[in-house]
């Protein structure tokens, strides 16, 4: 009787302990570093798959649950155009987005919820500002910014993010220049006519914050 008794508790002993390895901590928060590539699109016409330029900025997420977040992300990036000597442009660009986030699926790792993944295809959009020089002097631009991603628990600290972001400014002036910008005369008559930033980068991010447990034994 004593030895079924210590088997007993053997047992629920090694299953409670499969099951705490099998849920991993939630954590509300993650900061991280990202770097890819960035490409222009306006009045110099540029054909954006030949203007590609090295892109490097900083994330920070703040989770709500499994499907919601907000991020703020800082990018650098530039701008570099030269056709002759005497057409020569390299501008430079600190952009801050400020974004809420959509989970298609629970990104956690929870046997027993049907819907939750290591993994996450998600969704973002909010407001950009870009810091730029125009003709020497400091100009700031306000924009839209929309995306789609991928997001990739590594461990139980550590997460991939692939990013593409889309950015539509209120501005027409990321050329730098007043001789590059508008050379067509269209801002008038066309309120479409503003410069876009696309951005594409891989994100790593460390998680903090975590979760009290909610786990009743």
């Amino acid at each position: 009787m004593e030895k079924r008794i210590k088997i007993l508790i053997l047992a629920v002993v090694v299953l409670h302990t499969v099951n705490l390895s099998a849920q991993d901590d939630f954590y509300y928060s993650e900061i991280g570093v990202n770097g890819g590539l960035s490409a222009y699109a306006g009045d110099l016409g540029l054909n954006v798959t030949k203007n590609f330029q090295p892109s490097l900025g900083l994330i920070y997420r703040q989770k709500f649950d499994t499907r919601f977040a907000v991020h703020g992300n800082w990018q650098m990036t530039r701008l570099h155009y030269e056709q002759q000597a005497e057409h020569f442009i390299d501008n430079s660009y600190n952009i801050i987005d400020l974004c809420g986030e959509f989970n298609f699926l629970d990104l956690e790792r929870k046997v027993y919820r049907p819907f939750s993944r290591g993994y996450s295809t998600f969704i973002f959009g909010g407001p950009s500002f870009l810091l730029q020089k125009y003709e020497n002097e400091p100009l700031l631009a306000a924009g839209i910014t929309a995306g789609v991603g991928l997001k990739l628990i590594i461990s139980n600290s550590l997460n991939l993010n692939i990013i593409l972001a889309q950015r539509l400014y209120f501005s027409d002036k990321l050329e730098g220049l007043k001789a590059y910008n508008n050379p067509k005369g269209l801002n008038g008559s066309n309120p479409l006519n503003n410069d876009l930033m696309t951005t594409l980068t891989v994100a790593i991010t460390f998680n903090f914050w975590k979760k009290d447990c909610d786990c009743h034994f």
